[in-house]
């Protein structure tokens, strides 16, 4: 029944009624008023100083204009920063709107002067008079820098200028000059020392009143920082005059720094070398000895000193020493029931056949597989290690007797092994145990041969023991996955 015309057209609609019968209207014309996107000119630059206009334009030949000011002329004339844009409206009543135009209006600078000292002082004296730093300077001289130096009579002033070209100029700094001899200054001692000395420098007294670059007072001052040090003699008409500065330089001392070349933590009769940083003289350690390094045997606190160039003597670092204990000299112990070794350490051990390594045999306990000389060296967390005593092992079943009359066999094997041995030993019961002494398993013994199966135990070390009426005899076996 209704339609939305959005494009210029001729629109027409055709109607039928329920018995068929169809009529079409008059064509409607549609028309579509355009207006184009006004744009603002500038008369001049957008940016400008603070006292500074603008006028901004829009194009001619609308209805009306309404800028975001809430004037409606053609143009404005702005003095402000923001910013501006105007709508305007053709003849047909359409509206269009510009795109903002920014204007900055920068600040004028705050120019001041100001003076380091009184702009009243004795002939040869002077005063640095300063302006605000972050412009470009003309001062009343002719001078171009933040600073300068006055040492006449005179009207000082300024004129500064900012980033944007905007410029005031400051009122004028009235320089008088009196009549008062600077004093000198004497050092009562060199005026280069170490870091720690000091020296002290003096004027005349009854010149009037004194004030130092330091802010101390007074005809004499000691000091004992680097830096350029004088005066100014105040007399009783406050005529003033300030002294020539006088250098003090204050020497460093030497950065004196001792390394181990090694553990500062070692077992007795170890040692540790200390070394100093090269390119120094004088060595002196805290032990008395000389030299750029020394060697430490005992715990305790070591630092050196040394000197530099200049003569200045400066202190290292302190180093720790300390001595770690040695454990307890661990003692062997036998276990006649299990023909098992043990030590009296807990941990740290490590034995030994024959004055050779046993690989792998660090428990607290050891199966013995062979006769000999065993013995331990129990070592600590530190590195420390004790020895104990040799242990005679004879056990008769693991000589060659026991090798003829006994076979064992795969050797090593995967847990399931055999085991025959003659009739006449009289086997009665057959024994497994693992490194740490558990038994995984006991059986009475056939005639003459023994199937084992321990396919579940890990690899490892293992006994296989028989014990009949003729003695007690063992096997190493050697479980391989």
């Amino acid at each position: 029944q209704s339609i939305s015309a959005k494009t210029a057209g001729s629109y027409t609609v055709t109607l039928t009624n329920a018995n068929g019968c169809s009529a079409t209207s008059a064509a409607t014309s549609v028309t579509v008023n355009t207006i184009a996107v006004p744009s603002v000119s500038a008369n001049g630059s957008t940016s400008f100083c603070q006292g500074g206009t603008v006028t901004l334009s829009a194009p001619s030949g609308y209805s009306s204009y309404l800028w975001s000011t809430g004037q409606s002329s053609q143009s404005i004339t702005v003095s402000a920063s923001g910013s501006y844009s105007v709508t305007v409206t053709n003849a047909a009543g359409c509206t269009s709107s510009s795109s903002a135009t920014s204007v900055v209006v920068s600040a004028l600078p705050v120019a001041s002067v100001s003076a380091s000292g009184s702009t009243t002082f004795c002939m040869g004296d002077s005063v640095v008079l300063s302006a605000p730093a972050g412009y470009s300077y003309l001062w009343s001289t002719g001078a171009t820098t933040q600073s300068i130096t006055v040492t006449s009579a005179g009207s000082y002033s300024v004129t500064l200028t900012n980033t944007a070209g905007c410029s005031s100029t400051s009122a004028a700094t009235t320089v008088t000059i009196s009549t008062i001899s600077a004093p000198t200054v004497v050092a009562n001692g060199a005026t280069t020392f170490c870091q720690g000395g000091s020296v002290s420098l003096s004027v005349p007294s009854g010149l009037g009143s004194y004030l130092w670059s330091n802010g101390a007072t007074g005809s004499t001052i000691t000091v004992n920082t680097a830096g350029t040090y004088s005066v100014t003699v105040t007399n009783a008409t406050g005529c003033s005059a300030t002294s020539t500065g006088v250098a003090i330089g204050v020497d460093p001392l030497p950065s004196v720094v001792a390394t181990a070349q090694g553990s500062t933590t070692f077992c007795p009769a170890d040692s540790v070398q200390l070394i100093a940083n090269p390119g120094l003289s004088n060595y002196v350690w805290n032990t008395g000895e000389t030299g750029p390094s020394i060697w430490v045997k005992a715990a305790g606190s070591y630092s050196v000193q040394a000197d530099n160039s200049t003569g200045c003597t400066g202190s290292s670092n302190a180093i720790s020493v300390t001595l770690s204990p040695v454990p307890v000299t661990p003692t062997i112990y036998y276990s006649n029931n299990a023909n098992l070794l043990i030590s009296s350490a807990p941990a740290g051990n490590q034995w030994y056949l024959n004055g050779v390594a046993i690989p792998g045999a660090d428990s607290t306990t050891w199966y013995p597989t062979q006769n000999g000389l065993y013995s331990i060296i129990v070592t600590n967390a530190a590195g420390c290690s004790s020895e104990s005593a040799q242990f005679n092992y004879v056990n008769i079943g693991t000589d060659e007797w026991l090798k003829a009359q006994v076979k064992l066999f795969p050797n090593p094997n995967s847990g399931q092994f055999s085991v025959t041995y003659p009739e006449e030993l009289n086997i009665k019961t057959v024994r497994m145990i693992d490194g740490l002494g558990r038994v995984l398993l006991e059986c009475e013994a056939p005639d003459n041969r023994v199937e084992v199966d321990l396919g579940l135990a890990p690899s490892g070390m293992y006994r296989l023991e028989l014990m009949g009426e003729q003695g007690y005899l063992y096997l190493p076996v050697t479980i391989q996955k």
